[in-house]
């Protein structure tokens, strides 16, 4: 048999209705303070880890600087990943 053949006598399949058509790219826009999330935590992470090795902070220098920093950092980069 050909392949026009098998692709004849396969049954069609009805759609069922449940398709969801995607959103036009004129209302994939973030929203504005979606901006103020992306760069604070980016820029007050990177600040607290630049001030930690400073030894400005309470308790000189400590770990505990550091993983928050990097945790604001991360919570940035996120926010950037979901931007529009």
């Amino acid at each position: 048999m050909s392949k026009a053949t098998r692709r004849a006598k396969q049954p069609k399949i009805a759609p069922s209705g449940r398709y969801t058509p995607p959103k036009p790219r004129s209302e994939r826009k973030s929203p504005s303070w979606h901006l103020w999330f992306l760069f604070g935590p980016l820029i007050l992470g990177a600040l607290l880890i630049v001030v930690n090795f400073l030894a400005v902070l309470p308790g000189g220098e400590s770990t505990w600087y550091l993983l928050v920093g990097m945790g604001l950092m991360t919570v940035g980069f996120v926010f950037a990943t979901k931007y529009r």
